[in-house]
């Protein structure tokens, strides 16, 4: 399937994943696919994540979750990339150093990678959380996440990203480390691969159903007399 690949399709509610490779998430400036914003006290000196932000991996949800009306009209509230895909949220970044010396900053320079892709992609999924419920409740953020793998040779860690929301605004958000492991061990692989399966069962479930949800409210409030 060249770039993309559909993880799975249930036939009864239709929700599938889209996985896309290295497609850039760099924000433009305008539209629906905006840049998180810079929050005091760092310094207003340039607008951040202006440079291109491309993870090696990505899973998006597919509009196939919604009704054919709201497939025709879901671009108007939330960025919609190639092939019917929307919200972004697992991310793998690969580091493939093989000089010991560099290990270190190899790992850096990934986590940091994983950081900004994760940044900006929870950011949007938290703006379409508030666009369809200006004043969420805590139970309504639980579902605003993102998640991300880092992997530098055999060696892997998976991350939790959460927005931190005061005033019923965007104040940032927390990238949490929750365990890590190695491939060289077949214990660490099992390990590995019972995670990505739950996050893309939480993905097409939890998460799927509460994107779903936003935007069907959105666009409820437009076809109101």
């Amino acid at each position: 399937m060249g770039q993309y690949a559909l993880l799975g399709d249930d036939a009864r509610s239709r929700l599938c994943a889209v996985r896309f490779l290295g497609w850039s998430l760099k924000p433009c400036g305008c539209g629906l696919w905006r840049a998180p914003p810079i929050l005091p006290p760092n310094p207003p000196i340039f607008q951040p994540f202006g440079f291109d932000i491309s993870p090696h991996c990505q899973f998006w949800l597919c509009d196939q979750i919604l009704n054919a009306a709201d497939r025709e009209s879901i671009h108007q509230v939330v960025h919609c990339k190639a092939f019917g895909t929307f919200c972004l949220y697992f991310s793998i970044e690969f580091g493939a150093t093989t000089d010991d010396t560099r290990v270190e900053d190899e790992k850096r320079v990934v986590e940091n990678r994983l950081a900004a892709a994760g940044a900006v992609s929870l950011f949007n999924r938290c703006q379409l959380k508030l666009d369809a419920y200006p004043h969420p409740t805590p139970e309504q953020l639980k579902l605003v996440r993102h998640y991300g793998l880092t992997m530098e040779k055999e060696d892997w860690a998976l991350w939790r990203f959460e927005p931190k929301i005061a005033n019923d605004a965007w104040a940032g958000c927390t990238m949490r480390y929750l365990l890590g492991h190695t491939c060289r061990a077949k214990g660490g692989i099992r390990i590995l691969l019972s995670w990505i399966n739950e996050i893309h069962r939480w993905g097409l479930c939890e998460y799927a159903l509460g994107c779903k949800e936003d935007v069907k409210q959105i666009l409820s409030r437009s076809e109101d007399p």
